[in-house]
């Protein structure tokens, strides 16, 4: 194997069992740093040797050199080497706006959300500008710069790409709620995806509330995808009707009718008179426990989302409910293809059920499920669900991580 900076050569040898067939051609699959799903490329080679070109310095390192930008946070310097990557940033002591909720000298209210939104949307405007989506808007990914400052940054640039017209591209989520509609349908994304998960932030910030919660992942994102959410809860009655107009006009399923950042920063709920914006304290018990929800879903939800649209598949992951020990964990793939693809889950490079009857898959037109029952520690790792058809191919791949009791 020889690396260069833009490319990499391989070279391998032929197996010795074509498994009652002639070889016809080999495919090679590449990872970016910063995802954890595998992609193909496009070439089918025919020889045992391949050079792949257009590789580039790792996405996340990039986006954080363009971010100069005083709500990102700064990338000082980084260094590679063969065994790890080191990244030099800026020191920040503060943490995510949850995590403050639980010291007694921070109070939350209205002015402190503007104040915490505009930050967001005025960062977003700079990353729009270059071109770049950021595609991870949530609460963790934003964090106070000390404890005490009302400042804040966003941290996470993993999931950032550069907006090609024409490019197909794949976004990950971890909280579907801040996924927009476009993401869980497989659909294109643009700079305004973004914008979706600002407005959803603003509305948990305002009320401690899910907008799309539902009995069901898949009826929370049905809710998602047909932006279905309400103000009737009594919590919403203390907030100014600028504050609602702001988030309707982001929690919208046409793109086209969202606020765009610079748009958002124009709004007159952002640009009211500080002096003019409510300081009454906020009740944050429902907060807390919208909280502690989230946190536990970090345990299931390393989620898949694609739009491709060669190969004819398209696919996301989601799962039905927490891992734990000597319980079921349900894992589901939601996928379309014409010609109607060929499905697999696959585990550690074998093929699954592999003898194990403890692993059940049940497959419909469009939707392939995944059944562990009684799960056990080492079910722990990387589960891949691989599609193909005569057009191509595309896969996905969840972690799932079991609690330890």
């Amino acid at each position: 194997m020889d690396v260069t900076k833009s490319s990499v050569a391989l070279a391998w040898s032929r197996p010795k069992d074509d498994g009652g067939s002639a070889i016809t051609g080999y495919f090679v699959e590449y990872k970016v740093v910063s995802t954890e799903s595998w992609s193909r490329h496009e070439t089918k080679i025919t020889s045992t040797m391949f050079t792949l070109p257009g590789l580039t310095p790792d996405k996340e390192i990039a986006t954080l050199n363009l971010a100069k930008h005083t709500n990102f946070l700064l990338l000082h310097e980084s260094f590679d080497s063969p065994e790890e990557l080191v990244m030099i940033y800026d020191f920040i002591s503060g943490g995510d706006i949850f995590e403050r909720l639980s010291t007694a000298e921070f109070e939350l209210n209205e002015r402190e959300i503007v104040n915490y939104i505009r930050q967001i949307c005025s960062a977003l405007e700079f990353l729009h500008a270059q071109s770049y989506g950021h595609f991870d808007i949530r609460p963790e990914n934003i964090v106070y710069t000390t404890r005490t400052s009302s400042n804040v940054k966003i941290i996470e640039l993993g999931q950032s790409r550069h907006l090609t017209p024409g490019d197909q591209i794949k976004v990950q989520y971890t909280t579907a709620e801040y996924a927009a509609p476009e993401i869980h349908q497989c659909d294109m994304v643009s700079t305004v995806t973004d914008m979706w998960s600002v407005g959803v932030l603003a509305y948990v910030l305002l009320s401690g509330l899910n907008p799309f919660t539902a009995e069901t992942n898949q009826q929370m994102i049905d809710n998602i995808s047909n932006a279905a959410y309400s103000y009737d809860d009594e919590s919403f009655m203390q907030f100014s009707v600028e504050a609602l107009d702001f988030t309707d006009r982001l929690m919208t399923k046409d793109r086209k009718h969202r606020m765009t950042a610079a748009e958002a920063l124009a709004h007159p709920w952002l640009t009211k008179p500080v002096e003019e914006i409510s300081t009454r304290a906020i009740p944050t018990g429902r907060h807390k426990r919208y909280y502690q929800t989230m946190v536990r879903k970090e345990w299931s939800t390393v989620v898949s989302a694609a739009r491709v649209k060669l190969p004819e598949v398209c696919m996301r992951l989601v799962f039905s409910q927490i891992a734990e020990p000597g319980k079921s964990l349900t894992v589901a793939g939601v996928f379309s293809g014409d010609p109607a693809p060929c499905i697999q889950w696959v585990r550690s490079g074998r093929t699954l059920p592999n003898g194990d009857e403890r692993y059940h898959v049940e497959n419909t037109a469009d939707l392939s499920t995944l059944v562990i029952s009684a799960v056990k520690e080492d079910d722990a790792g990387a589960y891949t669900l691989r599609l193909n058809n005569e057009l191509g191919s595309d896969s996905a791949t969840v972690n799932i991580h079991i609690r330890s009791m």
